[in-house]
């Protein structure tokens, strides 16, 4: 028999979700030895089901932090329920599936039998392909403390999107049945709010649930409804609900969905139902020409794509490969536009190697609307997927210092980036260098502003994940937000978890090799900016000092390599530059060509080692491609190479 305590949570609870019109709350079950219960939510033929752990239901009552997302659960399972099938999700790429899971979580214990972590199984049908699978949905217990991100009533739409996120990635593999899963099958394993696939546009993904779960689900009904301010579709879209409301009042003026009186739920429209479907409806666009004077640049696939910008995998008129993004033109704002402008200012000037350099750049007329775009070196990986893919961590901590250095390098030019995280780290293929992208919602100081953006300094831009608490609250930003997410990333590397709570796991107890890294940690992401370190020099400095000896000077040689431009404004942006560095040794070396800052039509060759020339613009060039040669005959390998004058005599 559950106690009085149990019983008044219980209650509470279903006094939650039946206060509207439609749930109702069967009695629960206890399971796992009365240490949880099973809840089911029906109405009608429809049910869903969900645990909570006694404790957890004992402490709904009287825990504040919890009222919020427990009637926030109600409110959308009723608005859920109004859909052909609570259990059914749209995906990113206009897959429906069927999501099932299967409560309550099982602990997840470490080699020496202490619980860190729980999970549940997720069964995932995919109605369209009639193919299924299983995977593993593991979260933290400080994912389940009130007031965290994932509390209990929370953890059904974090755990929908994580599954949703990982289909769409391509991490999941699906079969015909059930006989067709290997023998020592292994199921995904995904951590609770690992979300990263990158969404179409929230129009694009309207129509396909509206097409999918309106009328494919709904075996072809034309009434049938799917509901569109669902919250765990704009989380999982990163945006809000009133967008998802916003882009549905465009379709239905399109006649591709049909919204009823009241906004929430949409029927598939007339322009729909005559061309027989989302793909047929909204043929495939005329490929967008990227021209510029140098070269023109013929998109191969979509890389990757944001709220703003799009960014495409190109090759140029040589058959070289290049990545390319530009401001799509549903979002061309003038706002939206000045930013891309700002980014592609400082990125062209820039001669970091840990920064992103941008070759060349345009305009293009895609949708009738002139967008800017910029062409950059492509890269195959990011540090998410050397994360992923469980890469040594001495490796992913080098890597870890050239971000360090490019972060340094901006924060001495005034720049705060604003947006760090792991898919905005590029990395080589030989994983041997890391660079710093997308600073399109960077603060930039008066030296390298192309355009006045009218943003406040508390304005919240970020993504929410590796945000700082000033950044959450609008508060005001300054680097120390960058110090903050970059510290969120180096947990995650060791961890392969968001840091969360005051309670969360240390380094140090899964590597005690690396228990140095704790104390780094916490001086990175104290809550407030005033107690938080407030300069890359400073994490330098403790990494050095508290590193083991072989790894101290790995890092130190990794530090050196780029020292800290002054910012004197005597020299002029590079025309061309080259990073070169010898294997098994810490010998690296940069080149530049740029105009001389005083003698017109004079031009300056220099290397980092003191080599300093002057001459017409082709004698620098000769000497530029006969320093390229000598050093690679020299066993140098050039690292990355940029043409930022888009001439010809400077190709390497």
């Amino acid at each position: 028999m559950p106690s009085e305590e149990t019983e008044r949570g219980l209650q509470y609870f279903k006094d939650i979700i039946e206060s509207g019109k439609t749930l109702r709350l069967s009695e629960p079950r206890q399971v796992n030895q009365g240490y949880a219960y099973l809840i089911e939510v029906k109405a009608g033929h429809k049910e869903w089901h969900f645990s909570l752990s006694r404790d957890q239901i004992n402490d709904l009552p009287g825990t504040k932090a919890y009222h919020a997302p427990a009637n926030a659960l109600a409110r959308s399972l009723e608005k859920r329920f109004g859909n052909i099938d609570p259990n059914l999700f749209v995906t990113h790429d206009g897959l429906l599936l069927q999501i099932d899971i299967e409560w309550p979580p099982s602990p997840w214990m470490t080699p020496n039998g202490i619980a860190a972590a729980s999970g549940v199984w997720v069964s995932i049908s995919d109605r369209i392909n009639n193919s299924l699978t299983k995977c593993i949905v593991q979260m933290t217990h400080q994912q389940t403390m009130p007031g965290s991100e994932s509390n209990p009533y929370a953890r059904p739409a974090h755990i929908i999107n994580t599954v949703r996120s990982n289909v769409d990635s391509g991490t999941v593999k699906f079969y015909a049945n059930s006989r067709e899963f290997p023998a020592g099958f292994q199921p995904t394993r995904m951590q609770v709010g690992s979300y990263f696939a990158s969404p179409p546009s929230i129009q694009d993904y309207l129509v396909n649930k509206v097409w999918s779960l309106g009328f494919m689900a709904g075996t072809g009904e034309k009434g049938t409804t799917a509901w569109i301010a669902d919250p765990w579709d704009a989380e999982y879209l990163g945006c809000s609900s009133a967008d998802l409301k916003r882009a549905a009042a465009v379709l239905d003026a399109q006649e591709k969905i049909s919204l009823r009186d009241d906004g929430e739920f949409a029927s598939v429209g007339k322009v729909l139902l005559a061309s027989g479907g989302p793909a047929k409806a909204m043929p495939e666009a005329r490929k967008p020409t990227f021209r510029t004077a140098l070269s023109e640049y013929v998109p191969k696939k979509t890389l990757g794509e944001g709220g703003s910008g799009k960014v495409l995998l190109v090759s140029d008129n040589d058959g070289n490969d290049f990545a390319l993004k530009y401001l799509k033109p549903d979002v061309h704002t003038e706002q939206k536009n000045k930013r891309f402008r700002n980014e592609l200012a400082f990125c062209t000037r820039n001669t970091h190697s840990n920064i992103i350099t941008i070759e060349d750049n345009g305009l293009a007329n895609i949708e009738g609307v002139d967008v800017p775009f910029f062409v950059m070196p492509v890269f195959p990986q990011t540090l998410r997927s050397l994360m992923q893919k469980k890469s040594p961590p001495e490796k992913l901590l080098l890597l870890f210092a050239d971000v360090l250095n490019g972060i340094e390098h901006a924060h001495n030019s005034l720049i705060w980036h604003r947006d760090l995280k792991p898919e905005n780290i590029l990395v080589t293929g030989d994983e041997e260098r890391a660079v710093v992208t997308d600073f399109g919602i960077a603060h930039f100081d008066d030296e390298y502003l192309h355009t006045i953006v009218d943003t406040m300094p508390q304005e919240r831009l970020a993504n929410f994940r590796y945000a700082a608490p000033e950044q959450r609250s609008k508060g005001e930003v300054d680097q120390r937000a960058d110090i903050y997410a970059l510290g969120l990333i180096l947990y995650e590397i060791f961890t392969g978890q968001l840091l969360q709570g005051t309670q969360h796991r240390k380094i140090g107890t899964i590597n005690p090799n690396y228990l140095h890294l704790d104390p780094i940690v916490e001086s990175m992401t104290c809550q407030s900016p005033g107690d938080r370190l407030a300069a890359i020099s400073l994490i330098r400095e403790m990494l050095l000092a508290n590193s083991a000896v072989g790894m101290s000077e790995l890092l130190r040689k990794r530090f050196d390599h780029e020292a800290t431009p002054t910012r004197s404004g005597t020299n002029k942006p590079p025309l061309a530059t080259a990073q070169y560095d010898k294997k098994d040794t810490a010998l690296r070396l940069d080149s530049f060509v740029r105009p001389h800052p005083d003698m017109l039509g004079t031009f300056t060759f220099e290397t980092s080692v003191g080599e300093v020339s002057h001459g017409t613009e082709r004698q620098v060039a000769a000497r530029f491609i006969e320093t390229d040669r000598r050093l690679q005959d020299e066993g140098f390998t050039r690292m990355n190479w940029s043409n930022l004058s888009g001439k010809r005599l400077f190709d390497l």
